[in-house]
Parts: structure tokens; C-alpha cells; sequence
């Protein structure tokens, strides 16, 4: 048996009928788009684009752990390697949280400038000891060059947020989909955006 997918990673699961899915697993998925925009405040996944997602996916191999089901496919012009999103952190990839969820491959992340951290430099967000330099698990600021930050806290801080959406998999009145719609949108895009400046965009 498979073990339960991280939500920190993957988000919370969304189950409508007999089909079940991670919210960011839809939404890093590369071969899925939702219907509607960001601007509409809305985006929604229909049944059936999910399934043929799934379908397209099923022969593809994750180039992390070798098993099918690769649904994530670097975003760099020409490069075909696919991944699993519970196998980015594994294989050295880039995925941001952010609108539009783009994701990279080991060889084609984008990566920041090498800078050294001060002696003692702890995580702003897990106060714990950072590496001693930037790396793909430690990030610094960009904008200040002071404030320095584990990937895997950014990552994590971000998810929490998503509970000021509305995450459901109760279709709306005659239609059958998936619906995140936010309620507190602005302080999202504003938490998404200092982890954009980390990643640097």
C-alpha cells in the first residue's frame, strides 16, 4: 500500500464521487488546466479533464523514483523529464507555489546567487540553524539579503493559507467540479509573492 500523501506537499485531498485528487497535484499537473482564471477569482476542474490527465499520465515515469503515474513535466523548453510532486524535493526539482505552479528539473531550476550566511543564521520561519550558504534547501530575501529561510519552511508556510479559501469538491448546482475559490485573496498573493522574491522569479 501507497503512504498517504503529504499534505504539506500535495495539499488537501478533494474527493467528488469516485474521484479523488490533491489539490496541488491538480494544479502542477501538466497536462490539466482549470477552467476559469484568477482574475474571475475562480478556478475549477472538471471530472473528466482530471481523468484524462490521469489517463495521459498513466504510462509517463517519474526520471525520481522510476514508477508511472508522472504527472509533472519541466517546464524548460525541450526537456521531457516528468516527476511525481511527492518526488520534487527528492530529485533536486523547483515547484512554486504560486500561480501559474510552474515546476523544473534538477538541471533546469532556476537557482539564486551564491551568497554565505552569517555565523548563527537561523530559519525566520522554524528558528532553526540554515546551511551555511545558499543551496537548493536554504534560501535568502533577494530584495534584503537578510532574512534567510529553509525551501521546505516556504513551502510549508504557504499551505496553511489555503484555509482561508474555500476548498470543496461539492459540485455547484447542475455542474459536476472541483472549486477553490479564495476569501481572503489578497493576503494570499501577498504570502505567494515573498515566496516568489525567495525562489527568485
Amino acid at each position: 500500500m501507497e503512504p498517504e500523501a503529504d499534505p504539506d506537499i500535495c495539499g488537501p485531498k478533494l474527493t467528488y464521487q469516485c474521484i479523488s485528487a490533491h489539490l496541488f497535484c491538480l494544479l502542477f499537473a501538466s497536462d490539466l488546466r482549470p477552467r476559469g482564471t484568477e482574475r474571475e477569482e475562480q478556478m475549477t476542474f472538471l471530472p473528466k479533464d482530471i481523468g484524462r490527465t490521469a489517463q495521459l499520465a498513466a504510462p509517463m515515469v517519474c526520471f525520481v523514483c522510476g514508477k508511472r503515474g508522472a504527472t509533472i513535466t519541466c517546464q524548460e523548453m525541450g526537456c521531457d523529464r516528468r516527476f511525481h510532486l511527492p518526488c520534487a524535493v527528492q530529485g533536486g526539482c523547483v515547484t512554486r507555489y504560486l500561480l501559474p505552479f510552474s515546476s523544473f528539473c534538477w538541471e533546469h531550476r532556476p537557482q539564486q546567487q551564491e551568497l554565505v550566511a552569517p555565523e548563527d543564521t537561523k530559519c525566520l520561519i522554524c528558528m532553526d540553524p540554515v546551511e551555511g550558504r545558499t543551496t537548493y534547501g536554504t534560501m535568502v530575501c533577494p530584495a534584503c539579503k537578510h532574512a534567510w529561510f529553509h525551501r521546505v519552511c516556504i513551502q510549508v508556510r504557504a499551505v496553511p493559507l489555503l484555509g482561508h479559501g474555500r476548498l470543496s469538491a461539492a459540485p455547484e448546482p447542475h455542474s459536476h467540479t472541483f472549486r477553490f475559490s479564495c476569501r481572503d485573496r489578497l493576503r494570499m498573493l501577498a504570502l505567494f509573492a515573498c515566496n516568489a522574491l525567495c525562489v527568485k522569479i
